[in-house]
């Protein structure tokens, strides 16, 4: 017999950074995740985060609420892959993407208003956001 799985599981989005946050600490992810959605699996132990079934990373877990960091930060400040976001962006359907392209043609400095729409899907669904 099996024991069954009690780890616990929520959806988290990848930040400008690469992190996703679980519990007050940050776990590293590629940067070509960022602006994804992602599942954390956790247990008391170990975080390991999916990206659909495929595991993407497996870290140690820290104490909650430490404030800490597992994985390599490659910068201090975000940076913006504005081709990939765009990309997240373009997922969500026709107006999404032309949203996303007059964005960067308008803007000085697109990143931030783009990765904070991305950020909205953790509360609103696409077809909310996404209304014409």
């Amino acid at each position: 017999m099996r024991p069954y799985d009690v780890r616990e599981v929520v959806i988290r989005l990848v930040d400008t950074y690469g992190f996703v946050r679980h519990q007050g600490n940050f776990y590293r992810l590629a940067d070509k995740h960022i602006g994804d959605l992602v599942y954390v699996c956790a247990d008391l132990e170990r975080i390991e985060v999916f990206g659909g079934i495929h595991r993407l990373a497996e870290y140690a877990r820290l104490p909650d609420g430490a404030g800490g960091r597992q994985g390599a930060a490659t910068s201090r400040h975000p940076r913006y892959d504005l081709t990939l976001l765009t990309e997240r962006l373009a997922a969500w359907g026709e107006a999404a993407e032309t949203y996303g392209q007059r964005l960067r043609q308008k803007k000085r400095y697109p990143g931030p208003e783009i990765a904070h729409l991305l950020g909205l899907q953790m509360t609103c669904t696409k077809t909310e956001l996404c209304r014409t």
